[in-house]
């Protein structure tokens, strides 16, 4: 979804993760990309094409995205679980391309947690 409460959990263990999200967020939200920056202190990226092939290529590491963003926030509903991956592959050529590990991860219940 657009909140992924998960993502804060790995952050405050590992706070060397970069956060890949929308391109809107990282590109077109300054507030809301300042306030996860340089507040929260994370670091953040996007998940663009071209944002990809920067981070990987200058080997920056460990990355972690959140694939879903609206389009999963606009399905969910109460008590069910569902994931919107159609049309979301193109990590995984660059993975392979840059040596990336993938470590599937899933926040089971995270729909529920705003009723």
């Amino acid at each position: 979804g657009i909140a992924s409460l998960g993502v804060f959990t790995l952050l405050n263990e590992r706070p060397e993760v970069r956060i890949l999200s929308s391109p809107y967020l990282y590109h077109y939200a300054p507030v809301f990309r300042l306030a996860v920056e340089c507040l929260m202190g994370f670091k953040m990226g996007s998940v663009l094409p071209a944002d990809l092939h920067r981070w990987m290529s200058e080997g920056d590491s460990p990355l972690m995205m959140v694939p879903g963003g609206f389009h999963e926030a606009t399905i969910t509903c109460a008590g069910k679980e569902r994931a919107f991956l159609q049309n979301r592959r193109g990590f995984v050529k660059y993975a392979l391309r840059y040596g990336y590990d993938l470590v599937p991860c899933y926040g089971f219940g995270e729909n529920d947690l705003m009723h």
